[in-house]
C-alpha cells in the first residue's frame, strides 16, 4: 500500500508519520465497512433466490400432484372387477 511505503521513509516528522497512520486506519475502516455492506447485499440476494427456488419447487409439486390426481380420476379402477 502506498501509505505504508511512505511510512517507511526516513525523512518524515512525527506529525507526518501520525497522519499516515491515521490514513492507514481510515482506509482499513472503509474497506471493512464496504466488505460488510457487500456481505449484507449478497446475503439478501441469496435469500431472494432461495425463496424463488422454493416457490418454484412448491408449484411444481402442486402441478405434478394435480396431474396425477386428474389422471387417476379419468382412468377406471380395474382392481375391483374380475
Amino acid at each position: 500500500m502506498i501509505f505504508e511505503r511512505e511510512l517507511h521513509r526516513g525523512d518524515l516528522t512525527w506529525e507526518q508519520r501520525k497522519h499516515l497512520l491515521e490514513l492507514i486506519q481510515e482506509t482499513a475502516r472503509l474497506a471493512s465497512q464496504k466488505d460488510s455492506e457487500h456481505k449484507r447485499h449478497v446475503d439478501g440476494l441469496l435469500k431472494k433466490v432461495m425463496v424463488g427456488v422454493g416457490s418454484g419447487l412448491a408449484l411444481a409439486v402442486v402441478f405434478v400432484g394435480g396431474r396425477i390426481l386428474t389422471q387417476g380420476k379419468e382412468e377406471p379402477d380395474d382392481s375391483g372387477e374380475s
